[in-house]
């Protein structure tokens, strides 16, 4: 499982949707990480560990799963919204109870062989205050 990379405590090791011809997903309206704390907690933030810089992400946090096979508008508004996120970038917003985080990702970065990508290496929450 693939998304499991992303949570394993190895850097060496990342979640990617694989690669795209365009930064904006072959035109896809975007692809999604999904984040299972396990039980509700208050989370103030979230930092995303990725092998490049660039891509574009939005936020959700949700009491529930949710369904994304027909995109994210069903979700409501999110979090936060970061274009150009950097390799190392911390979003943090008023503390939200959930046990779902979904990081969305809108658009990916160039990779050396041509080809658009998001490569994410163990994102974390933060706990309140």
């Amino acid at each position: 499982d693939l998304a499991r990379a992303a949570i394993d405590g190895d850097a060496q090791t990342v979640w990617s949707p694989g690669a795209f011809t365009t930064a904006d997903l072959d035109g896809s309206g975007g692809v999604g990480l999904l984040l299972d704390l396990g039980e509700v907690r208050e989370v103030r933030g979230l930092t995303l560990r990725l092998v490049r810089g660039g891509p574009d992400v939005a936020l959700y946090a949700l009491l529930d799963e949710p369904d994304v096979r027909d995109g994210v508008e069903p979700l409501g508004d999110p979090l936060t919204v970061q274009r150009g996120v950097r390799s190392v970038q911390r979003m943090e917003y008023s503390p939200v109870e959930a046990r779902w985080w979904l990081v969305w990702v809108t658009g990916v970065s160039p990779t050396p062989v041509g080809t658009f990508t998001i490569e994410v290496a163990d994102p974390s929450v933060l706990g309140p205050g």
